[in-house]
């Protein structure tokens, strides 16, 4: 049996991932609602409020990615990965409508280096963890040997 650092043991199985992915689910609409709220008392513009919103999502996907690395859990990483897309398909679709043409394509260049910059620390990370520690790729199975 596995302990915690308290000495109680560990629980794994279904019911601690749903109580993880629920607690991770509150906790980004609790941050979500708050930066909006937040950007709304900064700013009257909708383009900012907007912008704000996507970039905390950006960075709670960052948060879930490391994390994910850190602990180990494909499903963290791969959660991220998936928040990443949806912020920035946000921000280019939504957040981006109506800025002026100069700052659309800051923007989209921005945003392309960022997204660049995510998949080569991921394919390194990856490809560390995946060599160092016998954890099978990015689906997070441990290789078999067999006889």
């Amino acid at each position: 049996k596995r302990y915690s650092a308290l000495g109680v043991p560990r629980r794994t199985g279904p019911l601690r991932l749903v109580s993880g992915g629920a607690s991770v689910l509150l906790v980004f609409a609790a941050t979500s609602l708050e930066t909006a709220r937040a950007s709304g008392i900064w700013s009257r513009d909708t383009t900012t409020q907007g912008a704000a919103l996507s970039i905390w999502w950006g960075v709670f996907a960052v948060v879930l990615i490391v994390f994910g690395f850190l602990r180990r859990v494909p499903l963290s990483r791969h959660t991220g990965l998936g928040l990443l897309l949806i912020a920035t398909g946000k921000a280019v679709i939504f957040d981006l409508a109506e800025v002026p043409a100069a700052w659309r394509v800051a923007s989209f260049l921005g945003l392309g280096l960022l997204m660049l910059g995510v998949a080569v620390g991921y394919a390194k990370v990856s490809a560390m963890l995946a060599g160092g520690s016998g954890e099978g790729g990015d689906n997070g199975e441990r290789d078999r040997k067999g006889p």
